[in-house]
C-alpha cells in the first residue's frame, strides 16, 4: 500500500472508532484502486465487493433520469466512506458511482468486513452508525428539496461546497449544480445571473466566485 494512503487510513475518523487490532486488520486488508476522471467505480445493481474510502479526489453518487440526464445524490470527499448499505444487507449497489476527477480509493474486501463483524459486534455497530449518519444526510437533502425554495437550495449547495475548501471559488458548471438539487440548467442560470447583478457572486468560465457570503447565507434563512 502507498505510504500516503496508509497514513490517511491510520488517521481516518471512522477507523479510529474501532479497536486497534480491528483497525490494523482493516488497513492491512485494504486494496488501493486508482480511477481517472469520470470513470465508473460501480453501477446500480452490482453486487458489492467491499467498503470504499476516498483517499484522494472526489466521487459522485448518482442516478440516470428517464430523460437520460444525471441526478447527483451526493459527492464524497477524501476521508469519507461509502458502500455500507450493500455490505450490511448483502444486496446490490443502490446507485452508480463515478470519479469526479483523478481519484484514489481504498477498498476493504467484503469478506474481511463480514468476518470482523462476526467476531466483534462493535464493528457491526460502527457500520450501522455510518449508515445512520448517511441516512441523516439524505433526510436533510430531502427536507431541502421539499421545503426550501429553488434559491435557498442553490445557496445551501454553494455554501456547503465552499465549506470544504479554503477559497471563495468553485470549479463547477451549471449543469452539475442543477443535477445536485434537481433543477434545470436554465433555472440555475437565471438564479446565478440574478445573484451576479446583486453583487453576490462573480461568474467565471467553468466556475463561480462568491463575493458576498453574508448575503448568500441570509438567503438560506428567508
Amino acid at each position: 500500500m502507498a505510504i500516503n494512503a496508509e497514513r490517511q487510513l491510520d488517521d481516518n475518523e471512522w477507523l479510529n472508532t474501532l479497536t486497534k487490532p480491528v483497525k490494523a486488520e482493516l488497513i492491512r486488508a485494504a486494496k488501493i484502486k486508482h480511477f481517472i476522471s469520470n470513470q465508473r467505480i460501480h453501477s446500480k445493481g452490482d453486487m458489492p465487493d467491499g467498503l470504499y474510502c476516498v483517499i484522494s479526489g472526489e466521487i459522485r453518487v448518482c442516478a440516470t433520469t428517464l430523460s437520460g440526464g444525471e441526478f447527483i445524490f451526493t459527492k464524497i470527499q477524501p476521508g469519507s466512506w461509502f458502500g455500507e448499505i450493500a455490505i450490511l444487507d448483502n444486496g446490490p449497489r443502490t446507485h452508480d458511482g463515478y470519479s469526479v476527477n483523478d481519484s484514489t480509493i481504498a477498498v476493504i474486501p467484503k469478506s474481511t468486513i463480514q468476518m470482523l463483524c462476526d467476531q466483534d459486534n462493535n464493528v457491526y455497530r460502527a457500520l450501522v452508525s455510518m449508515l445512520c449518519s448517511h441516512c441523516r444526510q439524505a433526510f436533510k437533502a430531502i427536507d431541502e428539496m421539499l421545503i426550501h425554495s429553488n434559491e435557498q437550495r442553490l445557496a445551501n449547495l454553494l455554501i456547503s461546497r465552499l465549506s470544504t475548501t479554503s477559497t471563495s471559488k468553485l470549479t463547477i458548471n451549471q449543469e452539475e449544480l442543477g443535477a445536485q438539487i434537481g433543477l434545470s440548467r436554465q433555472s440555475i442560470n437565471k438564479l446565478l445571473k440574478k445573484w451576479k447583478q446583486l453583487g453576490w457572486i462573480k461568474l467565471h468560465y467553468g466556475g463561480i466566485e462568491v463575493t458576498n457570503m453574508n448575503a448568500l447565507t441570509a438567503c438560506t434563512r428567508e
